[in-house]
């Protein structure tokens, strides 16, 4: 009886108060915050105007050492069962929890919500779905382009056929390569939060690219070279989009760091002679700017990048104009610079160290394929 009276005058206090107050279980017995819950709500099969988009607020007595999944599990459980998420391992393995957490993507299942409240200085927690990703419901997206993009890059091992009479032997440096991509739980943060898929939805985005690699640096496989070339074709939008922004590093749950192996296959490519696109002129006429003068020369920069192409020089006239026009056209004659003979000499230092870890490439494969047979 006396439980029902305490349901009843529940509901009394949710038709007067439009937020709704909960309070986990034992709660009162440890630390606790009241912490308020925006939400972004969306249901694609009855909204059909993006201004259809709402934020129900949920207030809560949150323990320490609460996260994030279990107030949503909270909320979803003990007042409004449609609110709908994607969850499984709540252990940081599936990637399913992934969502954007005060406007950065965070898996919902590590998220401390005592933690988030300390750093942003508010009680008050902004929860809406990953972006770069259509709104299918609430904060569950359509992750139809992720794994698009994924399958884009062949994230299969591509073997001539020649295969040995045992198992392949891979050795342990080898195999170390592929460890940080194997982390990869494909949690779609680092494509939510990828500043190049704002502007160019066409970009493979950071996941995609980071896997490519992994089949690149794997020994077993035969295709390396056609893998490189298709990374880096302008119309395909791989590896040279990257904007080197870091927020893929900054958000990726498993310190995959998918910036740092984009760079290694732009690397490669090179290395390979894959050297004759727009991207990789810019890389080149970039670094040698500033090892041959210790700055980079912003009137070479561009027609450099451009090279032999009549149409892209057209392309850049526009740009070029308004800039005049604007009065941010750069010096003919570049200033000195204080300092400029120092950054020389880091960058050559820099570049040592790279040459020393530089691949041994082969032609026609950019590695020669090893058979365990011949070993």
């Amino acid at each position: 009886m006396k439980d029902k009276k305490q349901e009843e005058h529940k509901k009394e206090k949710h038709k007067a108060n439009p937020k709704y107050i909960f309070s986990k279980p034992g709660a009162k017995d440890a630390k606790t915050k009241r912490i308020k819950f925006k939400i972004q709500r969306f249901d694609a099969a009855k909204d059909k105007k993006e201004d259809a988009v709402r934020y129900d607020t949920f207030e809560l007595e949150v323990k320490e050492g609460t996260t994030l999944l279990d107030c949503l599990d909270l909320i979803k459980w003990r007042h409004d069962g449609s609110l709908t998420y994607r969850r499984n391992c709540k252990n940081s393995i599936c990637g399913s929890c992934s969502m954007k957490v005060n406007k950065r993507t965070k898996l919902a299942c590590e998220t401390q919500v005592h933690k988030i409240t300390e750093t942003f200085c508010s009680d008050e927690i902004l929860i809406e779905p990953m972006g770069n990703m259509v709104p299918v419901k609430d904060l569950v997206v359509d992750m139809g382009n992720f794994w698009g993009a994924l399958h884009a890059v062949k994230p299969w091992i591509i073997h001539d056929g020649n295969f040995p009479e045992k198992e392949f032997t891979m050795k342990k440096e080898e195999a170390k390569k592929l460890d940080a991509v194997a982390s990869c739980i494909m949690c779609g943060a680092c494509y939510s939060d990828c500043n190049t898929l704002d502007v160019e939805k066409r970009f493979l985005g950071p996941a995609a690219l980071a896997h490519a690699l992994r089949y690149v640096d794997d020994p077993r496989d035969t295709r390396k070279k056609e893998r490189l070339r298709s990374l880096n074709k302008p119309g395909n939008h791989g590896v040279w989009d990257c904007t080197h922004c870091f927020a893929c590093i900054q958000v990726c749950p498993m310190k995959v760091a998918p910036m740092e192996q984009i760079l290694k296959i732009r690397k490669y490519a090179q290395q390979s002679g894959i050297i004759y696109t727009s991207g990789a002129r810019h890389h080149k006429a970039f670094s040698d700017g500033v090892k041959h003068a210790g700055w980079i020369n912003e009137v070479t920069l561009p027609i450099k990048s451009v090279g032999l192409n009549i149409v892209g020089f057209f392309q850049l006239a526009p740009v070029g104009m308004r800039m005049y026009f604007k009065g941010k056209m750069p010096d003919i004659w570049h200033k000195p610079i204080v300092g400029a003979e120092e950054i020389k000499k880091i960058y050559l230092e820099l570049e040592k160290k790279e040459m020393s870890n530089k691949l041994d490439i082969k032609e026609p494969e950019l590695f020669e394929h090893r058979n365990p047979n011949k070993e």
